[in-house]
């Protein structure tokens, strides 16, 4: 298992392609980045790394490792020895307080991800916090790390991401078995299954539903 997951782990590292002026530390299974809002806005900073969340979530999934997270805005101090704040102590909160396997944005974050939207214009159908972010029946927003199965695509063709879905699919199964007898850890690769399928149906891409479950109830965020 230590052997998979320092695989995936490397898989992770650089399939996430955390550029130059972002702070990153891995601790033991934590990974902490850090960044300076630079731009009066901070459009770019904000989807980069939630670009680079979700490569790093859809990674670590793929070798069957469920993960969670916290993403929040405030003060913060990182360098190669030392990583603290308020940002970072609020980013823990959210990840003990996820649940399920998602990295939850603050608050703050989804303020942001909100004041952003009008760039695009007014009455836009689309924007990429549609496919990079999620709203669940509570409200709270979420990393959608199923979007960045896309990168392995070389455009929206479905049939280059029907065999990703279906792996995805195969891991989540293979958790439930492996699970069974473990409810408080079998749930979470139930909640899984739904967010799959809600995915899926999205996707128009019905044959890699995990069988046996229904869709969550979620939204693209808007």
């Amino acid at each position: 298992m230590l052997a998979r997951l320092d695989v995936a782990f490397t898989a992770a590292r650089e399939h996430a392609q955390i550029g130059p002026g972002y702070e990153h530390a891995w601790f033991s299974d934590s990974l902490t980045i850090g960044f300076p809002i630079t731009t009066w806005h901070g459009e770019n900073e904000f989807l980069d790394v939630v670009t680079m969340a979700e490569r790093v979530q859809f990674e670590l999934a793929r070798a069957g490792f469920a993960t969670r997270g916290g993403f929040a805005l405030g003060a913060f101090f990182m360098d190669g020895n030392v990583t603290f704040g308020p940002a970072l102590v609020e980013a823990v909160k959210l990840e003990r307080n996820a649940t399920t396997p998602r990295v939850v944005l603050s608050p703050d974050v989804v303020a942001l991800a909100r004041s952003l939207l009008p760039s695009y214009g007014k009455g836009s159908t689309w924007t990429p916090h549609s496919d990079f972010l999620v709203i669940d029946n509570a409200g709270r927003v979420f990393v959608n790390y199923l979007d960045a199965a896309r990168n392995y695509c070389s455009g929206d063709d479905k049939d280059e991401l029907l065999p990703l879905l279906g792996e995805h699919s195969a891991l989540i199964q293979r958790g439930l078995l492996d699970h069974r007898d473990n409810p408080c850890v079998r749930v979470k690769y139930e909640w899984l299954a739904r967010y799959h399928n809600w995915y899926c149906d999205r996707a128009g891409l019905p044959a890699a539903r995990v069988a046996g479950f229904g869709a969550e109830a979620l939204a693209p965020f808007s």
